[in-house]
Parts: structure tokens; C-alpha cells; sequence
């Protein structure tokens, strides 16, 4: 579709005006000042603004350009007069809290000058009004143009890291409570912001960045609309607060209750209130809580970055117990599934706050705080609030048939408001969508089936024209709303980052996708929106009436794969500790993959993705994060067989990464199973198979005992030199690697013979300069120099 008209060149410009807003104006002047300078944030914005003006072309075609033209100029004037230190908070909070804040600074009476007004031939009735603002061409232009600068304002800062954006709302309460300037202020919120692109590189152990530390902030729900303050909330409070030995509140009750909605309320909490150090653990699994913790040990206690996971948990929980008196810690242990899980990771100092959601009801490991559904009063205010609809009868009917459950409730108002039903039209159409009663049976206990309904009824209005008014171009979403709940419904219960998301189509569209299903209650964003999640219901409902024929199946696998693989890192043009870092957040993500019950794991397509992740996170010295998937394996026995080459080499990898750890009491007995099945799969003389023999016998050299390590090289070497031949490098290798275990036996003269002959044989076969032959001649002539000039002892 054309674009609107020419006056929406003026887009940079409002770009530029949303990055004055928040003191981050420098980096958009800049684009303009200097050569080959961008914004990549001020390029986002405009190039989404661009698509959603021609994505809503018909409306501002009725609009001239003359009116575009005053609308963009109003709201530039508007924007010039906005102070940083007072945008700041609504950034944070969302984009309609910006379009709130930004029409109260000027967006009103900019919008009233808009209004046409009677104009009399006598004293009568002067100054009526005949049209308002609003409902004016260049109004209609001037409130799409709001909309598009709120969201850009609030996407430049969420595109703050964490700990600079805590540290800014931090200067902006001081201001509040009178501690701190505004002058003053803005010029440290300058400071930050500049610096950004400054900061210097990893931190040394033991050095910790100053300020406060928020980890987990991707996983945190953000405050639901029309959020209902509940007693549970109070019950936190107090059991926090009155004095007693309390460090552990756990708040119980079935999935989809609000339990984490509760727990996010006290951390937002904790956070206005200066707390120095708030982490949300995601703790679905074992390995999440290890992984997630592991992001708060390289906030708080840095160290080694390759310490064992469960040594560096128990040096954080020391570091919590020797810290100042006076620090104010609290944690979040998110959906926790088994309380074993939580072994040696739950802090028991006086100064560190522990929340633990769960649906567990056996036992508590703190204090016990039941969440139970709404009360009829609670869900009848709610769904008021949220459809602004005035019939309490009507509202608690629809809270009964879907039985008080939190998300249900919000799903429901979301569907009301976008269809522009009554509460008994949407009773009637609710009731007209039949489900199992066992569509929602769970080991928490069942879902009532009225929510279950409810949820159906809101992902197919997502995935319908849910407004009524939507052209072609909104109608189109449907294909991307599939692939993202494909997705979603696949992959981690945890979410899916954005980015892998968008690599999936047009990375506008399945942004829109995203945010139609977040506006339908379905789906939710991180708050950093880096990160969007499907509730475990959403899920379960979506996956059981949309994925149960095969075909469908196989399709959302096919998605979810995709996405998968491409979260992997580049394997070209990225530095090697960028690169790290990546694959060790992408075997993370794997491993609660592995750790989830998703057919996503039943696919030859998903062994060969998992396969690359672990081989680039052996290249990569990331054992422990090749460990968390041990899984892989067995995964590939089940789908491949255990015989099948993957799954012989899968094994291989998993004993290459214990091998690497130092955990030879692993190592050993699987590199043994391995060769043993590939001499009876693949022959003796499959070079896997001498690969498999090269490896065991590496490990029983790392373990010491040449006495096994010895003729497993002998005999590597034998067949080397019969299958590959004697100038193969795999051939060079295993001269070396016999060369080196008969110097550590003390042969010294047999090894040197051979690493000799190795270093003799490279030089005819290979270039000067090929790493084997300069690594061989290195290795021979160290060793001549430690039997003399001689080579003789």
C-alpha cells in the first residue's frame, strides 16, 4: 500500500522529538550531525510508524495533507515542552500511560484548537462549539500520532538495561519526595544515558557494578489492567513485616489464579521502596532455577564464569549471609513444580525476602498463603472496570460461568470490550462453544470448564476480525497469529524471546501479531518485552483444540523448530566470548525445553538442532551448559533408536562435556557404552568408531590410568593407518596422542620417536603453516630439548 502522503516525512522528526523526551535526544541529533551515525532505536520507530499509517490507509486518506501537516506540528509543539523528569515514569508504565501523560501535558488544548466553533452574526451563543477536536481531520491525524509516539517513547525506555532504568525511577522518586532537584536529576538521567554506550568491558570476580541489582525482570508479569488489590497481598505483607522470623511466604493455588500477578505486586513494591537487590527466578525446572540464579551470582558475586552451577548458588547463599546488615534483599521462586527442585537455593538469612509461587499443596517451606479465585464481588468490579459496563446481575453471571478464575476473567473483558458485546450476548456466545469436561484436568485439580470455554472463545476472536472494522491488511494478521501461538505453544512454557519470534515472518507483522494477542489477554510480555509468554491454560486449550490432528501438529513443530534454530548464535563475524555468552543462554533455553512435557522433542529435526547447540557449546568450553541437557541422548534414543549414529554421536558429546567438567566417574562408562555400540553398529573400522576409542582412551589418560589409556591409542593408531591412511590428520592426531601418553608413562624415547615421525610425516603432506604440522613440530622439539639435542636420554 502507498504510503499516506508526503507530510509523514516529518516521522524522524517526531522520532527524534520521543528521544528528547527521555534525555536520549543526543543519539538521534547525531544521525543527523554526523556521517554513518544511526539510531537504531529512532530507525525502529519510524519504520514501524511508517507501516502502521499504511496499514491504516483508508483512514488517513479522508485526512489532506494540510491537516496531517498541522497535526504533526502540534504534536512537535507539544513534545518541545515535555521535561524528561517528568515523562519518565509514564515511559516505564506503558504506552497508554504516555498517550495519558503526553494529552495532559498540551495534547488536550492542542486538540481543542482543532475544534470548530459557531461562529454567530450577533452576541448569541458565542464560542459554541459545533465539532470537537476530536472528531476533526487534523484531530483524528493528531491522536494517531499520539498513539505512535507514546508507544515509540515507551520502547526507547524499555530499551534501558534493567539496572540503569531502576536507577533512573529511583532519581525520579527523590524528586518526588523532595531528596533531589528536577534540574539535578535530569542532568545524572543525561549522564546515564550517555554513558550507556561507554560502559567498559566484563566485570573482574569479586567486583560488583554499583546500585541495584534487578535480575529476572524479562521473566516478571507486567501489573495487569484494572489489577484487583486482593487480602492475599496483605497477607504478604504482614507475614513479612510483623516482626517474626518470617523469610519465606508461598503462595499456593491452581494455575491461573494470580499468584504471580500477587508476587509481582510485592517486588514492584520492594522496588519503589529502594530494595538493593530484586530477582525473579523462573523455576518451572531444576535447571531453571540453577540458570536463573546463575544470572543473579554474575550481578552480585561475580566469579569464574565456568564455576559448577551449584558451587557458585551455595557461594551466592554465603555471599547473602556476610553481607552488610543493612541490605534489603528479595527473591521470587516462580512456578515452582517440585520442591526438590529448591535444594541448597533458598537463601535463609534475616535480610533476604523469599516469594515461592506454586500449585504444590503437600507440604510449605515457609509461610502458607492459600490464593483462591475471586470472590462474586471482586469479579463483578473487575469485569466493570474493564468493559465499563453498568449490569452487576449480568456481570456476575459471566464471573460464574467462568468460575472466578483470574485469567479467565481478564480473557472474557478482553473479548467484551473488542466486540462491543453486553455481558448476555457474550454469555450466549460462550455457551454456544461446547469443550470436554476433561479438557483442563490437571494434577493441580480441574479447571472449571465455563473458563475453559472462555479461553477458547478469546484466542479464535484473536484470531478473527475482533473489532468489526479492520481491513485486509488486519484481517492478514491471522497467519501470524498462528505462527506465534504455534510457537509459543510449543517451545518453553517460560516464552519465547521476541527476536527468535520474529525471525518466523515479516518481523512487523508478528510484532502486531504479539501485541494483538497480549491486547486479547492471551499472551503477555516480559517487562522489558524482550521475552512473550502463553499462560499454562492459554497454552493447554490452544495446544488440545488446535494441535490434536497431526497435520496441525506437525505444522506448530515445524514453527517452533524454526524459531529454535534460529536463537542459535552466528557462527561467523561474532567474537568468540559474544558468542559464548549466546550459546550459553541458548543451552539454557534447551534444557527446559528437554525438561518440558512438549512433542516439540519428538522430531529427528529437533535431535539434529539440540546436536548443533551441544557441539557449539563443546567448541565453546561450556560444559556444565552442555551437562543441563543430558537429556538430549535419551531423546534421540526415543526417536531415532539407540543404535542410530546421532544418537551414538549425541552420547559421544555428553561425555566429552563430563569429560571437560572433570567428571570422569561420568565420562568414562559412557565413551565406553559408546564405542562399544558403534563397533557393533557402524564396524571397528568406522571412523566414528576410532573417534569413540580416541576419546575413551583420552579419558582414561585423563583419569591416570595409562594402562588402559595406552593400548586403546595403539590400536586407534593401527587402524588409523589401515582405514584413513598414514598422512590423514585424524592419523597425525592419534601419533600425537599416543606420542604424549607413552612420555607421561615414562617411555620417553618411544615417545619421542613417535611424535617425531608425526612431526617428520605433517611436514610432507601438510602446508607450512597448517596448525597440525606447526602443533607436531612444537610438541617434538620440546621433547628433543627435555632427552637433549640428541633426542636420546
Amino acid at each position: 500500500m502507498a504510503r499516506p502522503g508526503s507530510t509523514w516525512d516529518k516521522l524522524p522528526k517526531l522520532g527524534k522529538a520521543a528521544a528528547h523526551v527521555l534525555g536520549a535526544g543526543h543519539l538521534a541529533d547525531a544521525a543527523d550531525a554526523l556521517t554513518g551515525v544511526s539510531d537504531p532505536a529512532l530507525e525502529r520507530f519510524v519504520a514501524r510508524a511508517a507501516r502502521s499509517l499504511s496499514d491504516h490507509g483508508t483512514a488517513c486518506s479522508g485526512i489532506s495533507e494540510h491537516d496531517r501537516d498541522a497535526a504533526a506540528d502540534a504534536l512537535l509543539a507539544v513534545l518541545a515542552d515535555v521535561q524528561p523528569v517528568d515523562a519518565w515514569g509514564a515511559a516505564a508504565d506503558g504506552p497508554e500511560h504516555v498517550h495519558t501523560f503526553l494529552m495532559n501535558q498540551g495534547g488536550n488544548a492542542a486538540l481543542d484548537r482543532f475544534a470548530v466553533h459557531y461562529i454567530p452574526r450577533d452576541d448569541t451563543e458565542p464560542g459554541r462549539i459545533l465539532q470537537p477536536g476530536e472528531d476533526t481531520p487534523p484531530g483524528h491525524a493528531f491522536l494517531m500520532l499520539v498513539d505512535l509516539v507514546a508507544d515509540g517513547v515507551h520502547q526507547r525506555a524499555m530499551d534501558v538495561p534493567d539496572t540503569e532504568r531502576a536507577a533512573i525511577l529511583g532519581l525520579l522518586r527523590r524528586v518526588r519526595d523532595g531528596q533531589r532537584t528536577t534540574d539535578d536529576a535530569l542532568t545524572q538521567i543525561t549522564d546515564i544515558l550517555e554513558l550507556l554506550t561507554a560502559q567498559s568491558g566484563p566485570r573482574a570476580p569479586g567486583q560488583r557494578w554499583p546500585g541495584l541489582i534487578r535480575i529476572g525482570e524479562d521473566a516478571c508479569p507486567r501489573e495487569a489492567t484494572a489489577f484487583v488489590e486482593r487480602a492475599e497481598l496483605d497477607a504478604i505483607r504482614t507475614g513479612f513485616e510483623s516482626g517474626s522470623a518470617v523469610t519465606l511466604c508461598q503462595l499456593q493455588g491452581m494455575r491461573g489464579v494470580g499468584k504471580s500477578q500477587l508476587a509481582a505486586a510485592y517486588a514492584r513494591e520492594c522496588d519503589a521502596d529502594g530494595y538493593d537487590m530484586i530477582a525473579w527466578i523462573d523455576s518451572r525446572t531444576r535447571s531453571s532455577v540453577v540458570t536463573n540464579l546463575g544470572r543473579l551470582v554474575a550481578a552480585y558475586a561475580p566469579g569464574d564464569p565456568d564455576e559448577a552451577p551449584d558451587a557458585a548458588v551455595a557461594r551466592l547463599l554465603d555471599a547473602f549471609a556476610t553481607a552488610a546488615g543493612d541490605e534489603r534483599r528479595l527473591i521470587v521462586f516462580d512456578n515452582v513444580e517440585r520442591y526438590a527442585d529448591l535444594y541448597g537455593c533458598t537463601p535463609k538469612d534475616p535480610r533476604t525476602r523469599v516469594i515461592m509461587t506454586t500449585v504444590l499443596t503437600g507440604q510449605s517451606l515457609g509461610t502458607r498463603i492459600p490464593v483462591e479465585v475471586f470472590t462474586d464481588d471482586m469479579s463483578a468490579d473487575y469485569l466493570g472496570r474493564r468493559t465499563l459496563l453498568h449490569d452487576d446481575a449480568g456481570a456476575r453471571s459471566v464471573a460464574h460461568e467462568v468460575g472466578n478464575l483470574a485469567l479467565a476473567l481478564a480473557q472474557s473483558a478482553a473479548v467484551i470490550s473488542a466486540r462491543g458485546y453486553d455481558y448476555a450476548r457474550f454469555l450466549a456466545a460462550l455457551r454456544a462453544r461446547p469443550l470436554r469436561d476433561n479438557l483442563l484436568r490437571d494434577e493441580a485439580g480441574d479447571y472449571p470448564l465455563g473458563a475453559a470455554r472462555a479461553i477458547e472463545f478469546a484466542i479464535e476472536a484473536a484470531l478473527s476480525d475482533i473489532d468489526g472494522q479492520a481491513g485486509t491488511a488486519e484481517r492478514a494478521l491471522r497467519p501470524e497469529l498462528i505462527i506465534v501461538l504455534d510457537a509459543l505453544a510449543v517451545l518453553a512454557e517460560g516464552g519465547a524471546p521476541v527476536a527468535w519470534l520474529r525471525s518466523l515472518g515479516d518481523e512487523f507483522r508478528i510484532d502486531d501479531a504479539i501485541a494483538r494477542l497480549v491486547g486479547s489477554s492471551l499472551a503477555s510480555y516480559s517487562d522489558d518485552r524482550s521475552t512473550v509468554t502463553l499462560h499454562h491454560l492459554t497454552r493447554r486449550v490452544y495446544a488440545e483444540a488446535h494441535l490434536a490432528a497431526e497435520p496441525e501438529l506437525a505444522r506448530a513443530q515445524a514453527v517452533g523448530l524454526a524459531a529454535l534454530a534460529g536463537g542459535q548464535p552466528p557462527s561467523e563475524g561474532v567474537d568468540f566470548s559474544v558468542c559464548r555468552a549466546g550459546w550459553a543462554g541458548w543451552l539454557a533455553y534447551l534444557a527446559t525445553v528437554l525438561s518440558s512435557e512438549t512433542p516439540l522433542t519428538g522430531s529427528a529435526d529437533f535431535i539434529s538442532v539440540g546436536q548443533r547447540g551441544v557441539i557449539g557449546g563443546n567448541e565453546h568450553h561450556l560444559p556444565y551448559a552442555v551437562i543441563a541437557c543430558a537429556a538430549l541422548p535419551d531423546a534421540a534414543a526415543e526417536v531415532l533408536g539407540p543404535d542410530h549414529p546421532n544418537t551414538l554421536t549425541s552420547r559421544n558429546n555428553l561425555a566429552g562435556a563430563y569429560g571437560s567438567a572433570g567428571d570422569l566417574g561420568r565420562a568414562i562408562p559412557l565413551y565406553t557404552q559408546t564405542l562399544t555400540d558403534s563397533e557393533r553398529v557402524l564396524g571397528p573400522d568406522h571412523p566414528d568408531t576410532l573417534t569413540s576409542r580416541n576419546n575413551l582412551a583420552g579419558a582414561y589418560r585423563s583419569a591416570g590410568d595409562l594402562g588402559r589409556a595406552i593400548p586403546l591409542y595403539q590400536a586407534t593408531l593401527t587402524d588409523s593407518e589401515r582405514v584413513l591412511g598414514p598422512d590423514h590428520p585424524d592419523t597425525l592426531t592419534s601419533r600425537n596422542n599416543l606420542a604424549i601418553a607413552l612420555w607421561q608413562n615414562g617411555n620417553r624415547e618411544a615417545a619421542y620417536e613417535e611424535m617425531q615421525g608425526a612431526a617428520e610425516q605433517a611436514g610432507h603432506v601438510l602446508s607450512a603453516g597448517h596448525p597440525l604440522a606447526r602443533h607436531l613440530a612444537d610438541q617434538a622439539a620440546t621433547m628433543r630439548a627435555a632427552l637433549g639435542d640428541d633426542g636420546k636420554g
